[in-house]
């Protein structure tokens, strides 16, 4: 199989990479269930009077994209990593401490997230396997804590992308995400 052909054919668990760090696929936390990615194109219709209620066209206004990570067996260290207001405390790092974050903004926050395919425990190092958004941000999403006898515990993780607003090594404006290697 050509390496141009196996991102969208490889069946799987991935790893997540945040800002240079694994958050899951490794051995200090995984991920339970779909690490899910999703993309959206925002468009508004182009009608004429004289062509009826049909559009004759429609204008592209917007884009975005976002993963969701369900993370178990997360650390402390992980979890103060992605849950907005979070810090460690202790005298050994032994809680995680939620402040609140009402007014701030989400995209200074923002770091390149990468997904990359797991193989055989392997966390894959070829760039052209590789799924990657330049600035993205998490929040907790849709956690709930059951403590019971049947139902493992995780945190939903929701990383939101957002455009690059200035050029860097491997980034220009208004990029968004990529699939595969170098750009």
């Amino acid at each position: 199989m050509a390496t141009n052909e196996m991102f969208c054919k490889d069946l799987g668990p991935g790893a997540v990479n945040w800002g240079g760090n694994t958050i899951v696929g490794d051995a200090s936390g995984d991920a339970f269930g779909d690490i899910i990615f999703s993309t959206s194109h925002d468009v508004v219709e182009v009608l004429e009077a004289t062509k009826g209620t049909s559009p004759i066209d429609h204008i592209f206004t917007g884009e975005g994209c976002e993963v969701v990570v369900p993370m178990t067996r997360a650390t402390y260290a992980r979890l103060t990593t992605v849950i907005p207001g979070a810090s460690g405390s202790g005298t050994t790092a032994n809680q995680v401490v939620v402040r609140s974050v009402v007014g701030q903004s989400m995209f200074d926050n923002a770091k390149k997230l990468i997904i990359k395919p797991v193989v055989g425990g392997v966390i894959s190092t070829d760039e052209s396997q590789w799924l990657t958004i330049f600035k993205a941000s998490p929040k907790l999403t849709d956690t709930q804590l059951t403590f019971n006898n049947s139902s493992q515990r995780f945190f939903n993780v929701t990383f939101i992308g957002y455009k690059v607003r200035a050029k860097a090594v491997g980034e220009d404006v208004g990029y968004l995400y990529k699939f595969g290697g170098n750009v």
